[in-house]
C-alpha cells in the first residue's frame, strides 16, 4: 500500500513539474536571506553552518558558508526564521523572529564569539537585519495589520490605499500609484496576475479574483525598481500571498455587518433631500489549517514522511501543508 501510495505521489510530483514549465513566469512569491559570518576582530570565519528553521512549518533550510564567510538561502516562503550558526571554536549563535519578505533580500551578519559549540548566544527581536543588497522600494503589512487595520469590505486590496505612495481621489478603483498610469500597476496572488487585463489600462485596481483579507498573510507594494524577480510585468508591483499551514492547527470565524443605520449620508443626498442609501450586508464563514496527519504514514507534524527505522531524514516540505 505505501509502495502503490509513493509511486503515485512521484507521478504527481512529475505532472506538476511539467505544467509548472509549460505556464508562462510569474512574479515570486518568495524571499531570500543572506549572510556574512566573522568573528569579534571582524576576520571572515569559512565554512559556517547555517541552519534556518521557519517558525509555522518547522521547514528546515540549510547552507555552508564559503571561504570568504558569506553564505546565501535563495527562494525561502515568507514567515518568520529562526537562524541558527555554528562554526568549529566559536559559540552557537541563535537568531530569532527573522522576518524574511515576499521579494526582498534580507542581510544578516553575523558575528560569533569565542567558545565551546555548545554554549549559545541568542538574538531576540528580529537580529540586526538589512536591506543592503537591493534597491527595491517597498511597503509591506503583514499579519495583525491586515486582520485589524479597519476596512469596510474584505478585499485586502482596499489597504494598499492606506500605503506610502498611493493616491485615491474617489473610490478604491480609481487610485493610483506614485502618479504612474494604471496600466503600469501589475496585481498578483501567489504569483500569478488575477486583474482584468481587458481593463487593466483604464481600471488597473479591477480585480477578477479578490484577495480576501482572512486568506492573505501578507501584501506587499514595490513601488521602484522592482527587480528581475517580478518578471518584468510592471514599474509596479502589489503582491498577496495567502496564508499557509504550519505545525500546529489554527483557524478563525469571521461575521461582518454593515447597515445604513451606521453610515452618514452622502453628500449629494443630502443637498437633494434624499434619505441614505438602504444597504445591509451581512458576510460570515471561518477558516482552519495546520499539518497533514495519516495514521500510520504521516504521524509526525514536524515532518512530511517519517521513515521506518529510525530514519530521520524525511525532513518537512511546505508542500505538504494545507490551509
Amino acid at each position: 500500500m505505501k509502495k502503490l501510495f509513493f509511486s503515485r505521489l512521484v507521478l504527481l510530483s512529475l505532472i506538476v513539474m511539467l505544467v509548472a514549465q509549460a505556464v508562462p513566469a510569474q512574479v515570486t512569491t518568495s524571499g531570500r536571506l543572506a549572510g556574512v559570518v566573522t568573528d569579534a576582530q571582524g576576520a571572515l570565519i569559512p565554512k559556517a553552518q547555517i541552519v534556518a528553521v521557519n517558525d509555522q512549518t518547522r521547514g528546515e533550510y540549510k547552507t555552508v558558508a564559503n571561504d570568504e564567510g558569506g553564505w546565501n538561502l535563495p527562494s525561502l516562503p515568507i514567515g518568520s526564521y529562526t537562524v541558527t550558526v555554528t562554526a568549529q571554536g566559536f559559540k552557537t549563535t541563535v537568531n530569532k523572529e527573522v522576518k524574511v519578505e515576499v521579494g526582498q533580500v534580507v542581510s544578516l551578519n553575523t558575528v560569533l564569539e569565542t567558545g565551546g559549540a555548545t554554549e549559545q548566544v541568542v538574538v531576540t527581536g528580529g537580529a540586526e537585519v538589512l536591506h543592503s543588497e537591493s534597491s527595491t522600494v517597498a511597503t509591506t503589512l503583514s499579519g495583525r495589520q491586515i486582520g485589524e487595520l479597519p476596512f469596510s469590505t474584505r478585499d485586502a486590496l482596499t489597504l494598499v490605499t492606506t500605503l506610502p505612495g498611493v493616491l485615491t481621489p474617489d473610490k478604491p478603483r480609481t487610485s493610483s500609484i506614485n502618479g504612474l498610469p494604471k496600466g503600469s500597476v501589475n496585481l498578483t496572488l501567489d504569483g500569478a496576475n488575477i486583474q482584468d487585463n481587458f481593463l487593466r489600462s483604464s481600471d488597473g485596481f479591477f480585480t477578477s479574483i479578490q484577495a480576501k483579507s482572512d486568506a492573505v498573510q501578507e501584501v506587499t507594494v514595490t513601488t521602484a525598481t522592482p527587480g528581475a524577480e517580478s518578471a518584468g510585468e510592471g514599474a509596479v508591483q502589489v503582491r498577496f500571498v495567502t496564508k499557509s499551514g504550519s505545525s500546529e492547527y489554527h483557524g478563525g470565524t469571521f461575521w461582518q455587518y454593515r447597515s445604513k443605520t451606521f453610515n452618514s449620508n452622502y453628500y449629494f443626498n443630502n443637498i437633494d433631500g434624499l434619505p441614505r442609501d438602504a444597504f445591509v450586508l451581512r458576510q460570515y464563514g471561518g477558516n482552519i489549517g495546520g499539518p497533514i496527519l495519516i495514521p500510520g504514514l504521516l504521524k509526525n507534524r514536524e515532518k512530511a514522511i517519517e521513515l521506518p527505522s529510525g530514519d530521520q531524514t524525511g525532513q518537512q516540505s511546505p508542500a505538504f501543508l494545507v490551509s
